[in-house]
Order: structure tokens, then sequence, then C-alpha cells
């Protein structure tokens, strides 16, 4: 990913994970493949299809859970109807969870920043971007670009040897009520209904966009604008200080933006992160209980707290310098400085006078990597180098048969 101001050529940084760096530091440097999540999800509802001791309840909406017989939890629809008995439930439903307070405190529960995402889907820039703005995505994959009361972003996500897609993000101190007023269009009230397909409302928010751009963005960011396939907006909600409740002996578990959300740019990473220690438990013998058949909590329970503290952290550090970043000056100054990022007057005189040099020396470092074929994404080749390489290795077989014998009723 590049860091780009919204006029210039040049990058101001470039965050990237050197081939070499992935070789020898491989825990801390390793490739971080994009996921096609509706391919994911097919992959593994086809792999739970001919699994007889595993029951799988698919696009079904939870909205209550309450202890049962035995130590077991039990789930509820939307009418109230039960949707069965199990021994442990793990939370993933994200910001708007409707069971989440059973696990945490929050007493503000979910609050608006100020600040309106616009987000939408170019299906693929090849065909609809300008030369300069293509030769920059394919040179990075991912560019920030950012100004004092600016924050716009475009990646590609698309995770297929065919598949080109890319994300936008536009973000403005603002929210739907403002924009839709100013659109003219009536707010929905559905999730579908906010995603604006059709020409008349697509080609509406465009304009609103370019208008709000100006003249201020080099002429080559608009392209992404117009390449706008589908977008939808919504103001951002987050989760007000929020600690994990004492003593809860329901077998809940919140992971992700249902613990704790920490805002864009990392709720997805810690995500991630959690779903990858918590199967790495479930998959240890010691967090079994072999006389109950239940999964023990205490175990689990400590890997929570390690998970709430990663999202206080990133919600503290990622919060207050996103909302500083668009706030808007009265006078129009689009000047980025320091001090969002480095709050000591000693830490920000050496960013301003350091920090010049050594971005020079590390961009110079990608645009090696980049001549000999280890970084960058072209429409050819989507997936980045280092990803490549990690998805050609041989999958490794499963030797772990630790759950078999053991009903596993998943949800």
């Amino acid at each position: 990913m590049a860091l780009y101001p919204i006029r210039g050529m040049d990058a101001l940084f470039i965050l990237f994970r050197p081939t070499l760096l992935q070789r020898w530091l491989p825990q801390f440097f390793g490739a971080r493949p994009e996921t096609n999540r509706g391919a994911l999800r097919d992959v593994l509802l086809e792999s739970f299809s001919d699994s007889p001791n595993i029951s799988v309840h698919y696009d079904t909406g939870v909205y209550d859970v309450q202890p049962s017989d035995g130590g077991k939890a039990e789930l509820f629809g939307k009418d109230r109807s039960s949707l069965g008995v199990f021994d442990l439930v793990v939370d993933g439903m994200g910001v708007h969870s409707p069971i989440r307070h059973h696990r945490v405190d929050d007493p503000s529960g979910k609050i608006r920043t100020g600040e309106l995402v616009i987000h939408g889907v170019i299906d693929d820039p090849e065909s609809s971007f300008g030369p300069e703005l293509l030769e920059r995505l394919g040179l990075h994959g991912s560019l920030f670009v950012v100004s004092q009361g600016y924050l716009f972003f475009i990646q590609r996500f698309g995770a297929g040897a065919d598949d080109n897609r890319t994300s936008f993000f536009y973000m403005v101190p603002s929210d739907e009520e403002t924009l839709y007023a100013e659109l003219g269009f009536e707010q929905p009230t559905t999730r579908d209904g906010g995603i604006m397909r059709d020409e008349l409302r697509l080609g509406r928010i465009k304009e609103w966009i370019l208008n709000d751009m100006g003249d201020r963005f080099d002429p080559m960011y608009k392209d992404a604008v117009t390449s706008l396939n589908r977008a939808s907006a919504r103001s951002w909600v987050t989760h007000g200080t929020t600690t994990l409740r004492p003593d809860v002996s329901l077998p809940l578990l919140c992971i992700g933006d249902s613990q704790r959300n920490c805002g864009l740019g990392a709720g997805g990473i810690l995500a991630m992160r959690d779903c990858v220690e918590l199967a790495a438990l479930l998959e240890d013998e010691g967090v079994l209980d072999p006389d109950l058949g239940l999964v023990g909590l205490p175990r689990l329970r400590e890997a929570e707290v390690a998970m709430m503290a990663r999202k206080v952290e990133a919600h503290a550090e990622l919060t207050g310098m996103r909302s500083g970043i668009i706030e808007r000056r009265p006078d129009g100054d689009t000047t980025l400085g320091w001090g969002l990022v480095v709050k000591s007057a000693v830490g920000q005189f050496f960013a301003r006078n350091l920090m010049p040099t050594i971005s020079r020396w590390w961009n110079a470092w990608y645009r090696y990597d980049f001549r000999h074929g280890q970084a960058g994404s072209t429409g050819e080749s989507p997936i980045y180098p280092g990803v490549k390489a990690v998805l050609d290795e041989s999958p490794p077989s499963n030797p772990n048969p630790k759950w078999e014998g053991w009903r596993r009723n998943m949800f």
C-alpha cells in the first residue's frame, strides 16, 4: 500500500513486506493473502456437507442467547423460536451484534463518530481507469490518498487470477441524513436498499463525490469515482468504552467487532487474528472437559482478554487520527502535519527531518522488488507475488483428528 498526497507524483511512504524480510523473518513479514469471502463460505459449507456429525444453520438470524441445562447455551431467532442448544457459541456478528451485551459491558452501545463513509466497488479498473491511475494502481495494488480534510482509498481485493475487483473508500465529516438530503433521495432502510446500482442514484453519488473533491485532487483520481459500478454510504458507527463482563458462565465468546469495534483500518485484520487464535485453541485437547464433553471456558476467557486489549489499543490509535485527518479547516488548508501521527514535539522534529530520507530509501527498496517481479499488482496478475507464492505451496494435510468422536454442532 502506498501513501500519496492528493496532488503530487511521489509517494509519501510505501507500506510493503520486502521479499528478503519475508524469507528471513516470515513470522513478522509473512504474506497476507486477500480472501474471497463468498468463495471461502462456499468451500466451508461444501466441506461440511458430507459430515454426519456436523449440522450447519446457514443464513439464519440470531437475536438472543440464554443459558441452558448442563452449562450450555440456547440460541433464538427473531420470533423467539429456538435455534438449538450448543456447547459453545462464538459471536462474530460484528458491530451490530444483538447478543454481545451478554459478554461485554458497553453502556454507550453503538455511537456515531461524525464520519461518513462512501464505499463502492470497481469491477475492472483495466477497462475504466486512465493510464496514469492504472499505472499507479499496478505499481502498488493499494493507494491511500490523503490530506487534511480528505481521505480516499482504493485497493484491489479480487482473490482470483481473473478477478480485478477493486474497493473504493471516500470518507468525509458528515452523516447519512445530510448526504441523502443533498442527493435528493429518501434514506434507505435496508442494507440492500442502500446499495446504489441504478443509473440515477449511482450517477448522483458520483457527481456528489466529484463536487466534493473539486480541483484539490490530481485529475487522475476522478477516474476511480467515474468507474464505480456500485456504491453505498453510511455513517460510521463504533462502540463506546467496552469491557469484558466478569464471571460470565454462559458459553459465549465474542470475537472481532462483536467484542469491540475499533474502526476502519484494523477491524478486519484483528477479527481474522481472533479466528486463527480461537481455532488453534479449539484444536488443543487441553480446552476439552472429557467428563462433561464440553469446552472448558477458562483458557478461552484468557484469549478473550488478549483480543480485547488489542482492540482497545487499535481504537485509541486509529479513531483520533482518522477523525483528525478528515476534519476540514475553515481556511481550506489541506496541509497534513505530523501532529496527528506523532504527539511529542521531539518526535515531530525527528519525523520532519528524518522521515523524508528514510522514505526515499524504503521506497527505493520497493522499486527494486517491483522490478524483479516481487511486488505490485496488474490485471494479468492481480494477486500480489508474495501471496501467490504462499498459494502455490501444497496445502498441508490435516493430521489432527483430536475432535473425532466429539459431536460438533456448529453455528
